[in-house]
């Protein structure tokens, strides 16, 4: 069973998801306002969504936005940080998961690890390295907000 299925069965909340569009422009306040209330939303996590969040989706969930990002930020926040850390010719980059707050690749920092930059790395071989760390580190950080919410 994957990590993620263990952790969404073991959490014992419901996990209902949506399509980008939801919260974003032209869609409706009160289906917004119906989405989060009818599905009880206690924590919303990000990944590859690649927008923005807008105040008011920010209002509604907040400190309770998870974002993964491929560095260990605040360096190489952006778009494909891994091309970013091999062109910096780094010697350690990695992945952050975090808060999402209104900046782009930024908040607090839930949990972070690193992964070395290989002398004959190439960008899809760094790519894939840290995708491998991502899949273990999200699950992780996301029992830790889990137990957190839970306990308060």
């Amino acid at each position: 069973m994957h990590r993620f299925s263990r952790l969404r069965a073991s959490s014992g909340w419901r996990t209902p998801t949506c399509r980008r569009g939801i919260f974003g422009p032209g869609s409706s306040p009160r289906l917004k306002r119906n989405w989060s209330r009818c599905c009880e939303v206690q924590v919303v996590v990000l990944a590859g969504f690649m927008r923005v969040l807008k105040e008011q989706m920010l209002a509604a969930f907040p400190r309770r936005i998870v974002n993964i990002h491929p560095s260990l930020l605040p360096k190489f926040a952006g778009l494909e940080a891994w091309k970013q850390a091999l062109a910096a010719n780094e010697k350690w980059t990695g992945v952050t998961v975090h808060y999402v707050d209104e900046k782009i690749d930024h908040g607090d920092v839930i949990a972070e690890r690193k992964v070395p930059v290989m002398s004959d790395d190439t960008a899809e071989s760094l790519h894939a390295r840290i995708q491998k760390v991502e899949h273990v580190l999200y699950p992780e950080a996301l029992e830790q907000v889990l137990a957190q919410l839970r306990a308060a």
